[in-house]
This record gives C-alpha cells, structure tokens and sequence, in this order.
C-alpha cells in the first residue's frame, strides 16, 4: 500500500526560499539544497510533520 510521495521541506538560510523534495527525488547529489544559492536549507518539516504553511514551498524534486 503507498501512502505517496514523502516530502521533506526546508528553508534556505541564504535567500529563504521555501522548498522542498521528494525523498525518491533523482537529484540525490544535491538534495536539501537550494536551487537558487545552492547552500544546504534548514529542515523545518517533513512527512506527517509537515510546515502548516506547506503550500508555499516549492517542490525543486525534478
């Protein structure tokens, strides 16, 4: 039984751009990473702990 995708949401500390990925995104070498700054964003959420503001985050899995 799948239960979908599992997202894990961050933010990134340079610019704050609110993101997140898919944890069977394909872009594992830079996954957790801002696709603007390129830095390593701060987790704030993931799966069933997810932000109450979830619709701003951007999902950057692709």
């Amino acid at each position: 039984m799948s239960y979908g995708a599992y997202f894990m949401y961050y933010k990134c500390e340079k610019c704050g751009k609110r993101f997140k990925y898919c944890l069977d995104a394909e872009k594992q070498d830079v996954f957790g990473q801002c696709d603007v700054c390129h830095v390593a964003g701060i987790l704030v959420g993931e799966g069933c702990n997810e932000p109450e503001n979830k619709i701003e985050y951007e999902d950057i899995s692709d």
